[in-house]
């Protein structure tokens, strides 16, 4: 595997730009797209989301997570908000973070 670092002052936008390019100049390949991929929230709302619910018998007050795509808050926060009607969601980021 080859690393291609993108300059940081394009933060994700251009991270994701160097993607799109690689994928157009590489035959064969698929890039999984998570920032549309609606399927990223809809795994966490149906798995990650319920089975945190089923660990902690429903007895939650925050739910803290990392974001980059925006799939696991997102997904994992609606279906705690169903349920928990007060529970906390916090997204946090990375200090430099190109987000």
């Amino acid at each position: 595997a080859r690393l291609e670092l993108t300059p940081v002052n394009l933060g994700m936008k251009g991270a994701v730009d160097k993607a799109n390019e690689i994928l157009l100049n590489t035959p064969n390949s698929f890039m999984v797209s998570q920032f549309e991929n609606i399927s990223n929230k809809n795994a966490h709302r149906k798995n990650t989301a319920l089975e945190i619910l089923r660990d902690l018998d429903n007895e939650l007050d925050i739910f803290v997570a990392g974001f980059g795509t925006g799939g696991t808050i997102s997904g994992v926060g609606e279906i705690l908000k169903e349920k928990l009607e007060k529970v906390h969601i916090v997204g946090v980021e990375p200090l430099n973070s190109p987000l």
